[in-house]
Order: C-alpha cells, then structure tokens, then sequence
C-alpha cells in the first residue's frame, strides 16, 4: 500500500515535471525564460514557434509576452498652430523659412488657431532577425522587459515620447499646410513621418540625436505606423466657428444674389434694347412693303380700269351692296335717281350692251379707277 502511494506521487511529480518543463511557443507570443530571476534564452514565436523545453519550475520560469500589433490611442490634444501661409523652396524647413522671411509685424499680425488633433500609434514588440536568433544575440524582448517590464508602462512611455514629438512638430505647420491640395506644400504625411524619423536631443546640450523610431528600439519596441485620425476645433467654440460659417455663407450667397441681379438687369437691358431694334427695324419693313403692295395694287387697278371700265364700277357697286346689306337688317332710303340705284336700275339692260360695258367709258375720271360708287354714304 505504502509503495504504491509513493509510486503515485513519483508519478505525479514526472508528469508535472515533464509538463512544467514543456514550452509551447504559439506564432503571435513570445516566450521569455528565466533561470531563478536571470535571463537565459528568449523564444520568438515568428522565428521559433513550437515545442521547446527548459528546466522545471521554479528552477526556470517563462513570461509570455503579446507581439502582435498593438494599437494606442493618443488623448485629444489640443494645440495651437499657425494661422498664415508660408511656401517654404525644396530641401527648406519651415523654421528656415520663417527666419529668413517674416518679419516681426507679420509675425504680430498671425494669429494662432487652437485645434484638437486625435493620433494613434501602430507598435509592438520588435523580433529579433533572423541570422541572431540561434545565438540570442540583441535580445529586444530582454530590452523591452528591462526598460517597462510590462505593456501597460511601455505604452504610458510612448504616449508621452509621442505627445510631447506632436508639439513640436505642430508648432512648424499652418493651417493652409495642414489643408491643402498641392503637393509642393508641407503635408500632413510628411508630418507624421517626421515625427518618427526626425532626431531630437535627449537632454539640452546633447550631442546625440535620435528619432522616435530608434529610441523605440533601443527599447525593444517596433513602430509600425502612427496615423492622424481627425483634427477639430475644440468643443467649447464650434458653435461660435458654425455661427461664423454660417454667416459668411450668408455674405456670400447675397453678394452672389445682387451680381445675379445686375446681371440680370444687364440682360434685361440689353434684351429691351435689342426687341426695339427688331421692332423698329420689322415696322420699317412693314412700311416698305405695304407701300409696295399699295403701289402694285393701284398698277393693276389701273390696268384693269383701263381695259374695262364699267365692269370694274360694277364690281365695286358688288362689293358695296354686299358690305353694307350683308346682316339682313339694313334698310335704305333712296330716291329713284340716287347714284346707287344706277345699276340697280340699268342692270337688265346689260345684256343688250356688253360691248358697251367692255369699251365705253365713264364722262369724268378718265385714266384712274373709281375707288367708290359715290362720295357720300346713303341715309339709312
């Protein structure tokens, strides 16, 4: 009984031995293993993910660590920057430019405008190469656990290195820089890339300079990218700056109604001007051809007169009567003498004297029509 109790813990103690010495290492971790307290070896999950083993604990101990990508979120900032616009020549910085050329009552006239900017920082863990990973040499792991020795304080470290860059950086840009369209101008990218790759001294007085990036990895840690997510004006006068927007739109929108309306009035004008020109032009023509019509029509009246005289009185008699006996309710009164009853009266005749009616002609109006049957009209 004894023996088998002592046989069960034997093995009990290999199987937890063998399990606490087995070091499963996934992809996306890595492994850092100590030997009481002191670091031996570090397994990088992208170079050497799989079975590995170590001693027991509490002889060596492991701390996995995350190495996938991690994102930071940087708090709403809220900086100042340049309101005037500086073109600075190609392989000039912008404090050069502004050395060179501002003058101090140009300086006193910009005023500063106060924006929030929102930053994210893409970051983690840097591996090792590839050539150094059998011989463990320039451990980043061990760098990293040295310098934070946890994420939580890694972060905080780059928030602040990060924030503190962001000033200095936004303090060179303007806002005509910071929206724009061409490309000459300084922009939001090459921005942020300096904020990575642009050395600062460590301390007043320094002679080495390092940028973002290379500190981040003396530290152990990989920037991947560091983006800008938005940038505003701050809370507290967006309703003011909506205000103002709303009223330069309204400037705008009426200075456009009042050229509309002289516009307009311009074209009205001018329309005005050019139907009188029609009109006096169409009236002119009226006139020229109703005085070639009248002249015509008195040529053939004329000719028709001459050939046939009394039928042509005839038919002005014709067209007489019908004018003014058409409604069927006009009543005249004449004597049996009056000038209208000529042919009234001769009619039945006609027809023993058609050549008479073709050839003779009339005592008075030799050579023109007769434009009436008689000068007066009848009494009705």
């Amino acid at each position: 009984m004894r023996r088998t109790l002592w046989g069960l813990l034997l093995a009990g103690l290999v199987a937890w031995s063998v399990y606490s010495a087995a070091i499963f290492v996934d992809q996306g971790e890595v492994v850092y293993v100590t030997r009481f307290g002191e670091h031996r070896v570090t397994y990088d999950g992208e170079l050497e993910a799989g079975l590995h083993w170590k001693w027991p604990w509490p002889v060596e101990s492991i701390l996995r660590m995350d190495r996938r990508v991690q994102v930071l979120d940087i708090p709403t900032q809220e900086l100042l920057i340049r309101t005037g616009s500086h073109s600075s020549l190609p392989g000039q910085t912008e404090r050069q430019y502004v050395a060179l050329n501002d003058t101090a009552s140009e300086r006193q006239q910009e005023t500063p405008l106060r924006l929030t900017f929102d930053v994210y920082l893409v970051w983690r863990i840097a591996a090792r190469e590839a050539e150094s990973a059998a011989s463990h040499r320039r451990d980043p792991v061990n760098a990293f656990l040295r310098s934070f020795g946890t994420l939580d304080r890694a972060q905080a470290w780059l928030r602040n290195q990060l924030i503190s860059r962001l000033k200095v950086e936004m303090a060179d840009m303007s806002y005509s820089q910071l929206v724009n369209t061409d490309p000459r101008q300084r922009t939001v990218e090459a921005m942020l890339r300096n904020l990575l790759d642009r050395p600062y001294e460590r301390e007043p007085g320094d002679v080495e300079k390092l940028s973002l990036r290379q500190r981040a990895l003396q530290h152990g840690i990989e920037i991947v990218d560091v983006q800008l997510r938005r940038f505003n004006h701050p809370v507290q006068v967006r309703k003011q700056i909506f205000e103002q927007i709303a009223e330069q739109q309204r400037r705008l929108a009426q200075r456009f109604r009042n050229q509309g309306e002289e516009k307009a009035q311009e074209i009205r004008a001018a329309s005005l001007k050019e139907v009188s020109r029609i009109r006096t032009e169409a009236e002119t023509r009226r006139r020229a051809l109703e005085s070639e019509a009248q002249s015509e029509a008195n040529r053939i009246l004329n000719a028709v007169y001459r050939e046939a005289p009394l039928a042509y009185e005839l038919l002005l008699y014709l067209d007489f009567y019908r004018e003014w006996l058409s409604d069927g309710r006009t009543q005249m009164i004449l004597s049996l003498d009056h000038p209208l009853l000529k042919w009234l009266r001769d009619l039945p005749n006609l027809g023993n004297n058609k050549a008479a009616v073709g050839a003779s002609t009339p005592a008075s109006g030799e050579g023109r029509p007769v434009t009436s049957p008689t000068g007066n009209k009848p009494d009705r």
